[in-house]
Parts: structure tokens; sequence; C-alpha cells
């Protein structure tokens, strides 16, 4: 069987730093998030927010409802939302080639760092 880590798990971070609006969205939403609160290791920074979407149906909800409204990562939500159907509609044990390609585009479309995420990995 294939590990968490190879597969992933779909969810949905949503961070910011002012409050009303994160309890707007915790409101819109409804159940099914996790809500932390951060404080900051550099005083010149603000408190932030975090909201988790961790089950499956909830991500694919969350992200068809809010989906006519993304333009950056619009892309990464239809992935997001495909592979959460996959996930749900497959018997448990090994995951599909399908899955496991888009848990890899994703992983790339989402890495941090000074590379873009659309620029291809450079070969020697």
């Amino acid at each position: 069987m294939a590990s968490a880590y190879r597969t992933g798990y779909p969810r949905v971070t949503i961070t910011n730093t002012h409050q009303p609006t994160m309890q707007r969205l915790i409101e819109m939403i409804g159940g099914g998030v996790r809500v932390t609160r951060t404080l900051p290791r550099n005083p010149d920074h603000k408190e932030r927010f975090v909201i988790l979407i961790g089950a499956t149906i909830d991500v694919a909800t969350f992200l068809l409802a809010i989906r006519p409204y993304l333009v950056t990562k619009a892309h990464q939500a239809d992935l997001l939302v495909r592979l959460c159907h996959l996930r749900m509609t497959r018997s448990p044990g090994k995951p599909s080639e399908e899955e496991l390609f888009l848990v890899s585009e994703l992983r790339r479309l989402n890495r941090k760092g000074s590379r873009t995420a659309s620029a291809p990995r450079a070969t020697n």
C-alpha cells in the first residue's frame, strides 16, 4: 500500500490576519473545519488565523462553491476536485496512476521557493 506522504490527503488551508474575515468564512463554510490561531515569532508581524478543511467531501464541496471566483488557483482547484472525486469513488487500496499523477502535479504547483510553480526543473 502506498504511504500517506506519497498519495497525500486532499485539504484546503486558508490563512489570513484579519479575524473578522476569517470568522465570516467559517460561518459561510459551516462545519467540518479546524481553526487555529498562530502568534507571530517576529513582533513586527500580526497574528494569523488558519482554517483547515480536511475531509475529502468538504474539500470538494468548498472548492466547487468557490470555483467561479478563482483565478490564480483555478487549475489547482480543478485538479484537487478531481482527486477528491477519485478518492470518494474508488475502493480502499492502491491508488490509481491518475491519483498519483494528480498528487504529483499538485505538489509541483504548490511548491514554495524562488522557482515559479510553472517553470520546469532544469536537467543536466
